[in-house]
């Protein structure tokens, strides 16, 4: 069993067909510190794992940055709130 396949088993019990199936649409992405993930106004439609470093979401309202939290290595990342057309607070 490969390390990615065990750590997505210990959230979720996948089987091992299924897991080949969701890795085969996998595609490797890098962004450098400072690049966005999603824009504001945009819909986010991918499915990210942080491999390496972090990424931080945040919200920018009023020129006033509030940061919502972190996403670190081996967690899947999606912004849900890119679906929705209401204010964030």
């Amino acid at each position: 069993m490969d390390e990615q396949y065990g750590f997505i088993r210990s959230i979720y019990n996948i089987k091992e067909a299924d897991y080949q199936l969701f890795i085969k649409s996998l595609k490797p992405i890098k962004f450098g510190k400072g690049e966005y993930i999603t824009l504001p106004g945009q819909t986010a439609n991918k499915l990210f794992l942080v491999k390496k470093g972090l990424q931080m979401y945040y919200f920018d309202t009023d020129n006033k940055v509030s940061v919502l939290g972190f996403t670190y290595p081996r967690i899947f990342v999606q912004f849900l709130k890119s679906f929705c057309k209401l204010p964030f607070i």
